[in-house]
């Protein structure tokens, strides 16, 4: 898990609290176990303006 971090930081560090636009939405059997925003960077650069969500999920 990761702080309550947006995923709209503009090729900025996420920052609390910042807008959060991007999600993961899951219904009938996919259960969402647990979510976290990816601060990768390569060579101290975001690959985009988006922080991606990604999630841990179980199928039933």
């Amino acid at each position: 898990m990761t702080p309550d971090w947006g995923t709209f930081p503009g090729y900025e560090d996420p920052v609390r609290g910042g807008d959060r636009i991007d999600w993961v939405v899951a219904g009938g059997p996919v259960e969402v176990l647990r979510v976290a925003i990816n601060t990768y960077r390569e060579n101290g650069r975001y690959p985009s303006d988006h922080a991606p969500a990604q999630a841990e999920v179980r199928l039933a």
